[in-house]
């Protein structure tokens, strides 16, 4: 059996403190300290061919000798290619869920935000033939 399919892509994100945490700080006022935490919980990634991934992790960044294997935590495999779509390109959006966890004045809570990057494009211009047994 033929399995024809685009090239599937690894998503990743370059972790860093400012990318995906925890970035701590405090403040002061007299007789009263807050901290705050915040640390990523996901991102969506929006595909631009009508899909969408949701990675809890940072991902994995590809390296050749991961071979044709899926990502082993965040991963997309496109089912055709972008030829048909303005500039050759599907444009992906991501949307990250951060939490900012706070402690201060003998309590806590939790508070969630997103942020949103600038588009990407993305070019998938070729169909792999896989061979089954």
């Amino acid at each position: 059996m033929l399995d024809c399919r685009p090239p599937s892509r690894e998503i990743w994100n370059n972790k860093t403190l400012r990318t995906w945490g925890p970035i701590t700080d405090s403040a002061s006022a007299p007789g009263i300290t807050v901290t705050a935490t915040a640390t990523v919980k996901k991102i969506e990634y929006v595909m631009g061919d009508g899909g969408t991934e949701v990675c809890t992790t940072a991902g994995t960044p590809y390296e050749k000798r991961f071979g044709g294997r899926p990502s082993p935590d965040c991963g997309y495999l496109y089912t055709k290619t972008s030829a048909s779509q303005p500039d050759n390109a599907f444009t992906v959006k991501a949307t990250t869920t951060w939490v900012v966890h706070w402690v201060g004045g003998g309590q806590e809570g939790d508070i969630t935000t997103t942020r949103e990057a600038e588009p990407a494009q993305i070019t998938i211009g070729e169909a792999q033939a896989v061979a089954k047994p």
